[in-house]
């Protein structure tokens, strides 16, 4: 099908000489080499003869096995066509940009994670070259992609602004001790041996976890308030309810608050009485959903 052709036609018949160009020859439609069928024809900027090149109708499909840090990653084959990167890392990877050879406005890529290991995206890092930084919604933590997860963004003119997030799989956070503690002069001692289980899983920005603790221990003087802090060391973006139950001798209903700008749960007994929690060993089991910024 004659698709291109000269803006202005010839009205000139052919000449007697076949061996000169004719205005049939600059009437015709122009010819096209190279490419794969489907392919469309794009504006390349790094091509100062011709200035295109082929490129696939959809997204170009690129896998990649690299790991660790990567302030300004470049998997293999990527380039300025709209791409969906499978990640199959034996180990995880940190990434803090994207880097591209030439800035194309409105490319849209797609990270996902086909492996058992996390990837972590981190937000407007400065050990990233600003125009491949990645503007992330959820910014107070570096945000997780586990297995079955994916992050899309859009190329702006000053780097990548992310447009859709799911974590996939929920995570169980590093044991910490230091994440748990109490109000006042109360202390709350938790091992490792004492999380039967605790998981966070965030999309977008609503984050979902819940844990069960058993045989911590309550100590030095009784106060009204423990503290837990958020899984994935997100910050709340407002006052969410925490839901569930602790025994500490006898079964209690708690009340727990996200705390925006701490980074914390608090719980506590007694909302209008602010009863103190009992010395003693303490079972909990906690169950929540908030938005993070």
């Amino acid at each position: 099908m004659n698709l291109l052709r000269h803006r202005y036609a010839s009205g000139k018949s052919d000449g007697p000489d076949v061996s000169q160009i004719q205005p049939s020859h600059w009437n015709d439609g122009h010819f096209f080499t190279g490419g794969n069928a489907g392919d469309v024809v794009m504006r390349d900027l790094a091509d100062p003869t011709y200035g295109v090149k082929w490129a696939p109708a959809g997204f170009k499909i690129l896998e990649s096995t690299d790991i660790g840090v990567r302030h300004d990653w470049t998997p293999a084959g990527f380039g300025t066509e709209n791409a969906i990167i499978h990640w199959q890392g034996a180990s995880d990877l940190s990434v803090t940009g994207l880097a591209v050879a030439t800035s194309v406005v409105g490319q849209i890529v797609t990270l996902r994670n086909r492996s058992g290991g996390l990837i972590y995206v981190f937000n407007e890092w400065a050990e990233s070259t600003s125009q491949f930084r990645f503007y992330n919604v959820v910014k107070s933590a570096p945000v997780m992609i586990a297995t079955g997860g994916y992050m899309t963004w859009v190329r702006l003119a000053g780097g990548w602004l992310q447009m859709a997030h799911d974590q996939g799989a929920f995570v169980t956070p590093p044991f910490n001790a230091a994440e748990y503690y109490g109000s006042g002069g109360m202390t709350w001692t938790v091992g490792a041996s004492n999380v039967t289980q605790c998981s966070f899983r965030l999309s977008g920005t609503m984050l979902s976890w819940s844990m069960y603790l058993s045989t911590t221990t309550l100590g030095g003087a009784p106060a009204s308030a423990v503290f837990r802090s958020v899984p994935g060391g997100y910050d709340p973006r407002t006052y969410a309810p925490v839901l569930g139950t602790v025994h500490v001798g006898e079964q209690m209903a708690v009340l727990g608050l996200h705390e925006p700008g701490n980074k914390r749960i608090h719980l506590i007994r007694d909302a209008a009485q602010f009863q103190t929690f009992p010395i003693g060993t303490m079972h909990v089991h906690l169950t929540a959903a908030c938005e993070v910024q």
